[in-house]
């Protein structure tokens, strides 16, 4: 507003919040925003200092200032500033100094003070009334309060006190008196000597997990866009976990013969039965009564309810072997099983013969009677397989795998050429069998296809690893060169099979991803194993062992990389399956020796070949439990056999063997198991 000439007018409003206690803070500050509006005076600009009250406004001690330049403005003839600095709540002087262009003192308008009560939860004005000489007009400079934002409540679940195999989940309620948005910066203020935890935004939450026992401090953060803010520091409570043991057992199915035995492949049905197939021979029971091959080793499917009792059993072959390698499960409940077979194949649609050394094939299953709907098989010359198996929201089913044949055609589609030793294919069909699309990819050397995966939207994520220099995908997406054997991860458009992104990351030695699987988000999950470094393009990571794991979440949407987790094994850790819950965290199937750190969790053996399952939180791949199988003597294998329900139970598939072995025992089940011959199969259902 405008004053008399003689005068120049500062108003201040000055104020702070009120006080509240979630934890310690930095102390409650008010946000003083500064306004300044001049005509004709020399003055150019303001500026201000609140000092403590025993002090002046010439010695200070200045608590806090700020200097408001002026400059033209939206009303003709005058001139406007702005500033805005921070204020703890106490009693106070408020200074005002008007200054000329050179920041010297106004000629014209005299310094003015006035004292200044600021109160927890108000507001206080004061009136600063400076005598000027001039007569060209006024100065006023109003000064008013930005309430900052207030933190009102922290909360911890499961609670501030954890084991270093938990994950805790911490929310911030903040508000603005203002309304203004708020943002959130969180961080780990204190921590043990040597501990890496990981803690992962999300705005008002954030996770923790620690990798050591030990004192946290949490720090939060909350500011509105003026800068003015709230902090809380609260304390985490780390230690040594029990839950190191990981998922419970429920139970476990076993079974086997005198030859080498495997369970390779689950799947859940949306009723929650189970299915699982695998080879056998020359007889095997997993208490059901036995089933018994005909020539060879031939294929086997079991239906298992949910409490493990078995629903219908049965035996697939003729003369010459039978391998499944994948299953799949349709909404209707019917079951898809891929593999490759040698001499003959007849899953029930009628007996086609091997064209070459071992045929690929797949089959519908009727799920309530494991009868079959239709079968295909198909191949050439040399070695081909079918991997992976999956189907679609729409019912249809995508296959995947590789041929080592010079020229294999797929039933209904086309035939293709192998540019090298094995090829890549990977093809779909209708729920009846009819051809949809086909494509392949190869180079010079040999590519493998080693697992597929489909999301909510029909799209497709393939994994594998190639060996040739150049690798080209269908419509000619091309992965860089390469001159040892690395991993692939491709996205596929579900109603084409046409590549739409390619992410071959920079590695050395030889890797291979073996397993996909999408969250419920759309983002990608890859189990792979590295020898060497890989780098994904924010940094590399590198094996401490001949072999390692590492889960890898990439976005569904470009591939971008979002965390990796490594299992850091002390000899060699294999990677055999991934899968996720509806929850989002991940489920890895593999095997190692000697030790594995796992997201913060460690675990042992003693022997050479033991199988794990472990639970990783989705968002930032921490570990959450671990379930080991380990017997006396042998080897234990995990394989792609993997799978979890809408509960959240893992189900879990492999072979336990080797001639004399004995006590198989899997995670804190009471009942070892003892291999009838070379390895012996088994299924288990473990429960978080």
């Amino acid at each position: 507003m405008k004053r008399p000439s003689e005068l120049l007018v500062v108003w201040m409003l000055v104020g702070a919040c009120g006080p509240h206690e979630p934890a310690s803070r930095d102390g409650e500050l008010g946000a003083v925003s500064l306004a300044a509006v001049g005509s004709a005076h020399d003055v150019t600009q303001v500026a201000f200092s609140i000092v403590e009250p025993a002090g002046n406004c010439t010695t200070g001690p200045v608590v806090a200032s700020g200097t408001i330049p002026l400059h033209p403005g939206a009303l003709s003839g005058h001139r406007f500033g702005e500033a805005t600095f921070l204020v703890p709540p106490g009693s106070y002087l408020a200074c005002a100094a008007p200054r000329q262009n050179d920041a010297s003192p106004s000629a014209e308008c005299a310094p003015a003070s006035a004292p200044v009560v600021v109160t927890a939860g108000e507001t206080t004005t004061a009136s600063l009334v400076s005598q000027c000489v001039a007569t060209q007009g006024g100065v006023d400079v109003n000064v008013e309060l930005n309430d900052p934002p207030r933190i009102d409540d922290v909360q911890v679940s499961p609670s501030k006190f954890i084991e270093d195999c938990e994950t805790a989940t911490l929310s911030v309620d903040a508000s603005d008196p203002e309304g203004a948005a708020l943002s959130y910066s969180w961080a780990v203020t204190a921590q043990p000597v040597g501990s890496t935890p990981v803690l992962t935004p999300a705005a008002d939450i954030a996770t923790f997990d620690a990798d050591l026992a030990g004192d946290y401090t949490i720090s939060v953060v909350v500011a509105d866009p003026d800068g003015a803010s709230d902090t809380v520091h609260f304390p985490m409570h780390v230690s040594v976990g029990t839950c190191t043991s990981g998922g419970h057992v429920e139970w476990v199915l076993a079974g086997g013969g005198t030859n080498a035995d495997t369970m390779a492949a689950v799947a859940v049905a949306p009723d929650g039965h189970i299915f699982a197939a695998g080879s056998f021979g020359p007889t095997i029971d997993f208490g059901a009564g036995p089933l018994n091959a005909v020539s060879g080793f031939d294929a086997f499917v079991l239906k298992i309810a949910p409490d493990g009792n078995i629903v219908w059993q049965q035996a697939y072959g003729t003369v010459g072997n039978e391998d499944p390698a994948s299953v799949a499960v349709d909404q209707n409940g019917d079951l898809y099983v891929g593999g490759r077979f040698g001499i003959s194949f007849d899953f029930g649609c009628g007996s086609q013969s091997v064209v070459g050394v071992d045929d690929a094939f797949l089959a519908k299953l009727d799920g309530n009677t494991g009868a079959c709907i239709w079968s295909h098989a198909f191949g050439g010359s040399a070695n081909d397989r079918v991997t992976a198996v999956a189907v679609d929201p729409a019912g249809n089913v995508i296959m995947g795998g590789h041929f080592g044949s010079p020229s294999m055609t797929i039933p209904g589609g086309n035939t293709h050429a192998s540019a090298g030793n094995f090829d890549l294919f990977y093809a779909s069909f209708d729920a009846n069998g009819v051809h949809r699309w086909d494509h392949r990819a190869g180079g010079t050397l040999a590519e493998e296809l080693n697992d597929l995966a489909v999301d909510a939207a029909g799209d497709i994520a393939i994994v594998g690893a190639t060996r040739s220099a150049t690798l080209t995908f269908d419509p000619g997406i091309t992965a860089p060169p390469r001159s040892s054997q690395d991993l692939f991860i491709g996205k596929l458009s579900g109603g084409t099979g046409n590549m739409t992104h390619l992410l071959v990351p920079q590695a050395t030695g030889n890797d291979r991803a073996n397993s996909v699987a999408f969250d419920p988000i759309g983002g990608i999950l890859v189990a792979f194993e590295l020898e060497g470094t890989v780098d994904f393009g924010d940094g590399p990571m590198t094996t401490p062992a001949s072999i390692d794991v590492v889960v890898t979440r990439l976005s569904g949407v470009n591939l971008s990389h979002d965390w990796s987790v490594q299992a850091n094994a002390t000899t060699w850790a294999r990677a055999r399956h991934i899968a996720v819950d509806s929850a989002g965290d991940v489920r890895l199937l593999g095997d190692f020796h000697s030790g594995v750190t796992f997201g913060g969790m460690s675990f042992t053996t003693t022997q050479p070949d033991d199988i794990f399952v472990t639970s990783l939180n989705g968002i930032n791949g921490a570990a959450q439990w671990t379930t080991v199988g380990a017997s006396t003597v042998g080897d234990d294998e995990g394989s792609p056999g993997l799978a979890v329900d809408a509960t959240g139970a893992t189900y879990l598939a492999g072979r336990f063997g080797g001639s004399g072995q004995t006590n198989f025992l899997l995670g804190d089940s009471s009942t070892p198991f003892t291999s009838a011959g070379n390895f012996d199969a088994f299924i288990a259902k473990v429960i978080p």
